[in-house]
C-alpha cells in the first residue's frame, strides 16, 4: 500500500498518532490529500538533519499541547465536584464490599444509569475495574481527583467510558463497554497511554491491575480485589500493566464459592441452628469435587478459628483447638519453635511453586 493509504488506516485505528510525511512528491494534489488525513507535518526531500531536527522538535510541541489538554482543570465547577460526590457515594460501597444488604442488580443498573455512570446507549453493559497507582519522584505514593480526572480524560480519547474515584491512595476506575470484542483488545490502547502520559507530563511512575469483566454491579468488590492482586504483579519490574486472567488461572470455586462459603458458614456459626450447619456443610461436599473438598476444609478450618477466637474467650478457643483430632498434629508433641519452623518450610515451598508456576508461564509465552 501507499503511504497515504497508510496513514488513512493508523488514522482510522489510532486517531491520536501523529503523523509525518516525508516525501519526493512536489505535488499540491499529494499534500492536500495527505491534509486531509491530519497529517501534522509534510516535509519534502531532500532535507537536513537540522531541518529534520527542527520539524520533531515542533512536532513534540504539538503533542505535548495535545497532552496537557489531557491534564485535569485545578478548579473543576461545582456541578463538576457535585457529580462525583454523588458517583463515589454510590460506587465506593459496592467496590469496598461495605454494603450489609446485598442489592439487587437491576435496581442497582437503574441508579448507575441515573447518575450517568452506565451511557443510556449501552443497553447490556460489561464492566471491569482498574487499580491504578502513581509513584512522585521521591518514591511515595501520590492519588487525588486529579488523577481520576486524567485517567477519564485519557480513555475518553478512545472512546471507552469510564468513572474513576480514590480508595486507599489508589485510583480505583470502573470501565463500562457494550461488551463487543476483548477486554484486553479495548484497553491495550488506554492502558499504554496512561503509563506513558504519566510518566511524560506528571513525572509519576503509573503502574495498573486489571479485573476479569462481569455483567452484574454486586460483582465490583470481586472485581476490585482481583484488579489490586494484577497490580501486586507488577512489583516483579516485568510490567508496569497486569491482567488478572494472564497472572492467575480462573477457578469459579477458588474465586466465587469460597468466598460465599466463608461468609454462609460464619453466619451459620453465629446465629443458625445445629440442623442448618449440618445441612450446609453436607451440601457443600456433596456438589465438590475432591479438590475443592479440600480447598473447603482448609477455608472452613480458618472461618471456625477466626469466629470462635472473636467471640469467645481464649481458653475456651485453645479448649476447642486441643481437644479436636484435626489439631492433634500441630498440637501434640510440638514446640512453638518447630511449629514456627514448618509454618516457614511450608510457605517458603508454597512462594517456590508459585515462582515457578510464573516463570514457566512466561516461558511458554515466549
Amino acid at each position: 500500500i501507499s503511504g497515504l493509504e497508510l496513514a488513512r488506516r493508523v488514522r482510522e485505528m489510532r486517531p491520536a498518532t501523529q503523523i509525518v510525511i516525508l516525501s519526493g512528491y512536489d505535488s499540491f494534489e499529494y499534500a492536500r490529500e495527505a491534509i486531509d488525513y491530519n497529517i501534522v507535518s509534510y516535509l519534502l526531500k531532500p532535507i537536513s538533519s537540522d531541518e529534520l531536527s527542527e520539524a520533531l522538535f515542533d512536532i513534540r510541541r504539538k503533542m505535548d499541547e495535545r497532552l496537557r489538554q489531557l491534564l485535569p482543570s485545578k478548579d473543576p465547577d461545582v456541578e463538576a465536584q457535585l457529580r462525583r460526590l454523588r458517583v463515589n457515594e454510590f460506587l465506593l460501597p459496592l467496590m469496598l464490599g461495605s454494603n450489609e444488604v446485598r442489592q439487587d442488580n437491576g435496581d442497582l443498573l437503574a441508579g448507575a444509569r441515573k447518575l450517568g455512570i452506565v451511557p443510556p446507549e449501552i443497553g447490556s453493559p460489561r464492566f471491569c475495574v482498574l487499580v491504578s497507582k502513581f509513584k512522585a519522584a521521591d518514591g511515595g505514593y501520590v492519588a487525588n481527583n486529579r488523577h481520576a480526572e486524567f485517567i477519564g480524560n485519557l480513555f475518553a480519547r478512545h472512546g471507552v467510558h469510564t468513572e474513576s474515584l480514590i480508595a486507599y491512595r489508589r485510583t480505583v476506575t470502573l470501565v463500562v463497554d457494550d461488551g463487543s470484542g476483548t477486554l484486553s483488545n479495548l484497553l491495550e490502547l488506554p492502558l499504554t497511554e496512561t503509563v506513558q502520559t504519566a510518566r511524560r507530563m506528571l513525572s509519576e511512575h503509573c503502574t495498573i491491575g486489571v479485573s476479569r469483566g462481569f455483567s452484574a454491579f454486586s460483582e465490583c468488590s470481586n472485581a476490585y480485589f482481583q484488579a489490586v492482586t494484577a497490580r501486586r504483579y507488577t512489583s516483579d519490574g516485568a510490567g508496569d500493566i497486569r491482567f488478572i486472567n494472564d497472572q492467575e488461572k480462573k477457578e469459579d470455586f477458588a474465586i466465587d464459592q469460597a468466598e460465599k462459603t466463608v461468609v454462609m458458614l460464619e453466619q451459620l456459626l453465629k446465629v443458625g441452628t445445629a440442623e442448618q450447619l449440618t445441612d450446609f456443610i453436607e451440601t457443600l461436599y456433596r456438589s465438590s469435587t475432591p479438590e475443592n473438598a479440600n480447598l473447603l476444609f482448609i477455608q472452613m478450618i480458618a472461618t471456625v478459628c477466626r469466629v470462635v477466637s472473636s467471640v469467645s474467650d481464649q481458653p475456651d478457643a485453645l479448649r476447642l483447638l486441643s481437644t479436636n483430632p484435626l489439631f492433634s498434629r500441630i498440637t501434640a508433641n510440638s514446640t512453638e519453635e518447630a511449629t514456627k519452623q514448618e509454618i516457614l518450610d511450608f510457605c517458603g515451598r508454597a512462594q517456590a511453586l508459585i515462582t515457578q508456576s510464573r516463570k514457566r508461564e512466561s516461558e511458554v509465552l515466549c
